[in-house]
């Protein structure tokens, strides 16, 4: 059985440039399920993680951070970050994905 995927070209064109790595692909997915909601780094790699490979979401958190994926609010002298607004409409269409459609797209990648 042979699944089609379609998605709209600048959905396509973000995952073949941001999405390099599964860390990369469970941290964007975190932030479509929470599109609207700013978080701490430890609140975001403990909901990923327990401690297991911490650091490659922290690397896949800065490198969103740096290509302005990520936008970082400091508040109380506390680092929250949260997905940028400008790029929301498409994190929210990678959301409406099952997994076996993601999987199809980044084969594709």
């Amino acid at each position: 059985m042979i699944r089609e995927v379609s998605v709209s070209e600048g959905l396509f064109q973000f995952i073949k440039s941001y999405i390099t790595d599964y860390y990369s692909l469970q941290l964007i997915i975190f932030f479509a399920r929470h599109a609207y909601t700013k978080f701490s780094e430890v609140a975001i790699t403990q909901a990923l993680t327990r401690g297991v490979r911490r650091q490659y979401f922290q690397k896949a958190l800065m490198a969103f951070i740096q290509k302005g994926i990520v936008q970082i609010y400091i508040t109380n002298n506390i680092s929250l970050y949260s997905l940028n607004a400008n790029i929301r409409d498409l994190v929210l269409e990678l959301a409406e994905l099952d997994m076996y459609q993601r999987q199809l797209l980044l084969k594709q990648n």
